[in-house]
């Protein structure tokens, strides 16, 4: 009987081992799909993205009536903003009410959000694509960023990345 007490554990342990490989390998793969929709050139991913939006099956758009005149923005966001009033995909949205609701961060606009405690941001001056993430103080080193509207919006769809 002695052997159970040796041999539970050890099993325990496999599993464990086995499923911590498992999610170890699951977090790697998404990160370099990850990486490998980041390299996407702009013009790439502008092409993508566009796509995408007009998938009705994927993304609720609604057709801007006004080009979107605001020097703070990136050109690519004034680009989908003169484009769309607004783009949604469950949680996820950017759109041009966004702008008018204060950032979590001074010296950030809010161009949407992707869940209740989740904002997209932008720094005027900077191209980059901000998200800033949870309650709380925060600070930009904390932001998770992407090169372009165009990426979030393809890492918003959940697809994988295209072969380069």
């Amino acid at each position: 009987m002695w052997w159970i007490a040796i041999a539970i554990p050890a099993v325990v342990l496999t599993i464990l081992g086995v499923l911590l490989w498992i999610g170890a390998r699951e977090h790697r793969k998404a990160g370099s799909e990850l990486a490998a929709l980041r390299a996407l050139s702009e013009i790439d991913a502008k092409r993508l993205a566009l796509e995408l939006l007009e998938r009705q099956d994927m993304f609720h758009s609604r057709k801007a009536m006004h080009p979107v005149d605001n020097s703070g923005l990136p050109d690519h966001v004034v680009d989908l903003l003169s484009r769309y009033d607004e783009v949604e995909y469950g949680e996820f949205w950017i759109g041009t009410a966004a702008l008018s609701q204060p950032a979590c961060l001074p010296g950030y606009i809010k161009i949407g959000e992707d869940s209740e405690f989740t904002e997209i941001l932008v720094r005027p001056g900077d191209r980059r694509i901000f998200v800033s993430y949870g309650e709380g103080p925060r600070s930009s080193s904390t932001l998770e960023t992407e090169p372009t509207v165009w990426h979030e919006i393809i890492v918003a769809s959940g697809i994988k990345p295209p072969a380069v």
